[in-house]
C-alpha cells in the first residue's frame, strides 16, 4: 500500500509539474501572440500609409500630367498659328519676288518676318518635345514609385500572413 501511495504521489507530482509546465508555456505562447498582434496591427497601419501615399502620390502625378497636356496642347494651338503666319508670309514673299512689286527692302522684310516665324516654330516644336519628354519620364517615375510600393505592399503582406501562421500554430 505504502508502495502504491508512493507511486501516487510521484504521479502526482509528475502531473503537477506537467502542468506547470504547460502553463508557462501558454503564458510564453500569449505574450508572443500580444506581441504579433501588436506587429500585425502596426503592418496593417503601414500598409495603409503606403496605400494612402501610393494614391496620394498618383493624384499629383496625375495633376501634373494633365497640366503638361494641357500645356502640350495650347503649344500645338500656337505652332499651327505660327506655322499659318508662315504659310502667309512664304505666299507674300513669293507673290512679291514673282511679282516684282516689291522693293528689294520689302522682300529683305518679309524674308526676315519668315526667318522669324520659322524660328518660332522651332521653338514651339522643341518646347513641345521637351515636355512630352517630361511626361514621358514622369510616367516612368510613377510607375517605378508604383512598383516598389506595390513591393512594399506585397512584403508587407507577407509579413501579415507570416503572422498570422504563428499566431495559428
Amino acid at each position: 500500500l505504502e508502495a502504491h501511495l508512493q507511486a501516487a504521489r510521484r504521479s502526482a507530482d509528475e502531473i503537477d509539474k506537467t502542468v506547470v509546465t504547460v502553463k508557462k508555456e501558454q503564458l510564453l505562447l500569449e505574450a508572443e501572440n500580444a506581441t504579433l498582434k501588436t506587429r500585425n496591427g502596426r503592418l496593417e497601419a503601414r500598409l495603409r500609409d503606403a496605400n494612402a501615399d501610393k494614391a496620394h502620390l498618383r493624384e499629383l502625378i496625375q495633376v501634373v500630367l494633365d497640366a503638361d497636356e494641357q500645356n502640350l496642347a495650347l503649344n500645338g494651338l500656337e505652332i499651327s498659328r505660327l506655322e499659318a503666319a508662315l504659310a502667309d508670309a512664304r505666299g507674300e514673299l513669293d507673290e512679291a519676288a514673282n511679282a516684282g512689286r516689291q522693293s528689294d527692302i520689302q522682300v529683305g522684310q518679309l524674308e526676315e518676318d519668315v526667318t522669324l516665324l520659322t524660328t518660332a516654330c522651332e521653338w514651339y516644336r522643341v518646347r513641345v518635345r521637351a515636355a512630352q519628354e517630361r511626361n514621358a519620364a514622369t510616367r516612368r517615375t510613377l510607375d517605378a514609385r508604383g512598383h516598389q510600393l506595390d513591393e512594399a505592399n506585397a512584403t508587407i503582406h507577407a509579413m501579415e500572413e507570416q503572422d498570422r501562421t504563428s499566431q495559428e500554430l
